[in-house]
């Protein structure tokens, strides 16, 4: 519970339910004003306030291209600095990404090869000479209390072991072809895929799944499950000799 004072009169707003909400934003478009803000809240006994409501048409505002209004009559609210920590995989971007890159005053990315992606694109398009000191390499961590090399695989086989979501870019279509060529069913070894994928539905699942136990060393291959931890994750590759990973791009 609250009060407000408006118009000379004081207000007690009781809150009995609160729900939360996302919309996708594209600073490139917005109708007529330039400003991105939701439309003010009313405040009567009848309108029940949800996240959406608030929001409104705010989706349909920035995302809407072509209307006339420049990337320079957009303002900005708010006057720190904009900081942004982008992961790609690619050497170039769309007009939209572009756009968005440039907005910032600091960027932090994952590697020195993206950084360089940053300062070559962002100069070529808009002559940015601060980019070298406002671009910075903030390399991924990794927890070494949890993932460690004490621990050894105690196989009498040598354990390969593929973790990353099923996907066309992590290399999945080639691995299996690899594997198969690289060993017969004499040989003494194992493939463990964990690659669960939230962005596919089951019948695609299953297709990346059919891919690799219809395969000649498919008795050879096992598909693991999702673990929830970061400490099964790593209880995991200790069971293992060799971590193969044939991605075709990786944004780290």
């Amino acid at each position: 519970t609250f009060y407000v004072w408006m118009n000379n009169a004081r207000y007690r707003i009781e809150v009995e339910e609160t729900s939360t909400s996302k919309v996708q934003c594209d600073m490139n478009g917005v109708a007529r004003s330039g400003l991105i803000r939701p439309t003010p809240t009313p405040f009567d006994t009848e309108t029940t306030i949800t996240a959406e409501s608030i929001l409104g048409s705010i989706r349909q505002l920035v995302v809407s291209q072509n209307n006339g209004i420049a990337d320079s009559e957009i303002e900005q609210i708010g006057n720190g600095l904009r900081c942004g920590f982008p992961i790609f995989e690619l050497d170039s971007f769309n007009e939209t990404e572009l756009h968005h890159l440039n907005s910032l005053d600091k960027i932090f990315v994952c590697s020195e090869w993206a950084k360089q992606v940053v300062c070559e694109t962002l100069y070529s398009q808009y002559k940015r000479l601060d980019l070298t000191k406002n671009v910075h390499v903030a390399p991924l961590g990794v927890d070494l209390s949890i993932f460690n090399t004490t621990k050894k695989s105690e196989s009498s086989s040598t354990r390969f072991i593929n973790i990353g979501k099923w996907e066309y870019r992590k290399g999945h279509d080639i691995l299996v072809e690899a594997f198969n060529k690289a060993f017969e069913l004499e040989d003494n070894v194992e493939l463990y895929m964990m690659n669960h994928n939230p962005f596919l539905n089951k019948e695609q699942e299953r297709e990346w799944v059919d891919l690799y136990k219809t395969s000649k060393l498919a008795d050879k291959i096992t598909i693991l499950p999702r673990v929830s931890t970061h400490s099964q994750v790593a209880e995991i590759m200790s069971q293992m000799d060799c971590g193969v990973f044939p991605s075709r791009a990786e944004g780290w």
